[in-house]
């Protein structure tokens, strides 16, 4: 009698786990995932014309990608149609197995409106079911057709400011501190006094500095190849807090052109 409820115990055992394994094996093969790779895209556009792009995935997931199953499609919002499409079919020669990398090469077209777009995208499953990694969120200007701005961020000083560890720097409520940017006309127009000018990003135009934006001096001009330094003063925040400060050209009535400074977080103190 004991050795039959021995047996019994073993078997039950054995039947559970038995169980236990075909449960595992089913969710493991039927796991979708992706670990975004690379992504290359331009980094800025001409309003209604066509740019090559180029995104990678890997699969790290137990299927096999193919092109009747799975696409990428848009993010940032999801299902945007920003680049004039929501999705990218994989190539039909080109079944993706588990450890295998997706190199998506497609053809977008830029917004018809000047501004900042989004440029992310994700691993769909027929059915609309997202999985896996994003790639990296890219804010892209689009400007208007026949536009020849253009800027590279040279140089941006901070003076006064105490660093407690890249990137954050420390300020106190109200104080006032002086800002020194650099920027090189890259484009083929003339900035002039009234319509050029650096404005604060993120968000665009934002006053959080008690300063929005800051024109060129009267009647000057900065050629295609010369240097603007632009020196001003800016308030901190009146209450305690992380904040962003960066900046940005900009034409009036055009839009937003050239390179951002880099972004600094300052921290805000009492």
């Amino acid at each position: 009698m004991k050795m039959m409820r021995e047996f019994h115990s073993v078997t039950i055992i054995m039947l559970l786990t038995i169980l236990l394994l075909i449960a595992s094996s089913t969710s493991v093969l039927a796991a979708d995932n992706s670990q975004a790779m690379a992504q290359f895209a331009p980094s800025s556009m001409e309003t209604g014309k066509k740019y090559n792009v180029m995104i990678q995935f890997k699969n790290t997931g137990n299927t096999t990608w193919t092109s009747s199953s799975y696409t990428l499609g848009s993010k940032n919002p999801s299902n945007n149609q920003f680049w004039g499409k929501k999705r990218v079919k994989i190539s039909s020669d080109n079944a993706v197995r588990p450890g295998d990398t997706l190199t998506a090469k497609f053809t977008v077209t830029a917004p018809s409106k000047p501004g900042d777009y989004n440029f992310q995208w994700q691993m769909l499953r027929a059915g609309g079911d997202w999985f896996g990694q994003k790639s990296p969120n890219i804010i892209i200007p689009v400007e208007g057709k026949g536009n020849k701005n253009n800027a590279d961020f040279v140089l941006q000083e901070l003076p006064g400011l105490v660093k407690v560890g890249p990137p954050y720097t420390v300020l106190n409520v109200g104080q006032n501190f002086t800002v020194k940017l650099i920027i090189k006309n890259t484009g083929s127009s003339t900035w002039t006094w009234g319509k050029y000018k650096i404005g604060s990003q993120k968000p665009a135009k934002n006053l959080t500095w008690l300063i929005d934006q800051v024109a060129l001096n009267a009647k000057e001009k900065v050629n295609p190849g010369e240097f603007k330094t632009f020196t001003f003063n800016a308030v901190v925040p009146t209450k305690p807090g992380i904040y962003d400060f960066q900046w940005q050209m900009f034409e009036e009535g055009v839009g937003w052109f050239g390179a951002k400074s880099p972004n600094v977080k300052i921290t805000v103190l009492k």
